[in-house]
């Protein structure tokens, strides 16, 4: 696959596909676009980390220092290394799934602070389930410039 440099030709170099260069006479340009990288909410990224282009990091992961992120990272997963591997979840499946379904990061700041972080995962999601009608929605504000 050819990501950065078009791989296929006699030349990998710039110049024969990088359009306000030299002009280059050849029919099929090298697409060279990106492709965005999602992040997901409430991720954890590493100083000097590297992501590949299209990659997909996913919601609650963690990303080691230094890693090179060339595959998506599953929510929950702590990845490093070169290329990065996951090394092992945050949390068991079941409760993965419930984080997901929760969605904390959807929900006004002053309508979660009074859970206590220590305690255990699983009483915090009973909190979400008992408090779900009363929790307020984040509702970021709209900035006009």
């Amino acid at each position: 696959m050819e990501v950065d440099h078009p791989l296929t030709r006699f030349t990998s170099s710039l110049v024969t596909y990088q359009n306000d260069y030299w002009s280059f006479p050849f029919e099929k340009p090298f697409d060279n676009t990106k492709k965005p990288v999602f992040i997901g909410n409430d991720v954890w990224i590493g100083q000097g980390v590297c992501i590949k282009p299209g990659v997909r990091i996913g919601d609650g992961s963690v990303v080691g220092a230094n890693s090179l992120v060339t595959k998506d990272v599953p929510p929950y997963a702590i990845v490093g290394g070169c290329p990065a591997r996951v090394i092992r979840y945050l949390f068991p499946k079941e409760v993965i799934e419930r984080l997901l379904d929760v969605q904390w990061w959807n929900y006004d700041i002053n309508s979660i602070q009074s859970i206590d972080v220590t305690e255990d995962i699983k009483d915090i999601l009973c909190f979400f389930d008992m408090n779900k009608e009363s929790l307020l929605e984040y509702k970021p504000n709209i900035l006009i410039l």
